[in-house]
């Protein structure tokens, strides 16, 4: 599928041998946390969850879930796997962190 980046200098050598479609997505949107990221860490704050206990009992590494939920300066999302992990361990169905579902609450 195409490639999306905010550097096209970076992306653009690589991927033009092979012919790859890319979007060039400004660096604002670009470093933004995406919106299920930032609903699970508003989730695990508010009920006040102990992160090196969810690293532990999940198998996600600490850091990944610190840079993903905690550090404002990272803006890691959280990846498709580690979310649906978190959901599990959680209890919660992980439709209730998505847009349309905050938007019908």
């Amino acid at each position: 599928g195409p490639q999306i980046a905010h550097r096209l200098d970076y992306i653009k050598p690589i991927i033009d041998p092979y012919h790859i479609p890319y979007v060039i997505v400004d660096k604002d949107t670009y470093g933004k946390m995406d919106g299920a990221t930032k609903r699970v860490s508003e989730y695990i704050r508010h009920k006040g969850f102990n992160l090196s206990d969810i690293s532990r009992k999940t198998h996600i590494p600490y850091m990944a879930l610190y840079d993903s939920l905690f550090n404002e300066k990272r803006n890691r999302d959280l990846r498709v796997d580690e979310f649906l992990i978190l959901c599990n361990h959680l209890g919660v169905n992980p439709i209730i962190f998505s847009d349309d579902q905050r938007k019908a609450v």
